[in-house]
C-alpha cells in the first residue's frame, strides 16, 4: 500500500518512509493547527490591526513554504516523467489529468 501524490508514490508507508513525505505531512499538520490560532485566537488582532507578525504566523510561513518546496519537487518528478513518456512515443490515456468529481 502507498500513498500516491500527482500521480507519484511519495513513500510515506515505505520503510523507513521518506523523509521529505514526512517534512511536509508535518508541515501540513502543523500549518493547520496554526491556522487555529491565528483565525480564533489574540493573535487575529495582531494580524489585522498591526504590522507585527507573531511567531505562530511566521511559523505558519515557514510551514507552507516547506509544503510548497516538496510539492514543487512532487509535480517536477511528474512532469519530467510524462515529458520523458511523450519523448519516448507513448501515448497518454485519455482520462488523465481528469477529476473523479466534476464540478
Amino acid at each position: 500500500m502507498g500513498i500516491v501524490v500527482f500521480d507519484l508514490r511519495v513513500g510515506l508507508f515505505d520503510d523507513p518512509p521518506n523523509s521529505e513525505t514526512v517534512e511536509m505531512v508535518k508541515a501540513i499538520n502543523e500549518s493547520f493547527t496554526l491556522m487555529g490560532k491565528l483565525n480564533g485566537g489574540a493573535e487575529r488582532l495582531f494580524l489585522r490591526y498591526t504590522s507585527f507578525k507573531s511567531s505562530s504566523y511566521v511559523k505558519l510561513c515557514e510551514n507552507l513554504d516547506t509544503v510548497l518546496r516538496i510539492g514543487h519537487k512532487f509535480v517536477n518528478a511528474r512532469v519530467k516523467k510524462l515529458q520523458e513518456m511523450a519523448d519516448g512515443g507513448e501515448e497518454f490515456v485519455e482520462n488523465q489529468g481528469k477529476t473523479f468529481c466534476s464540478v
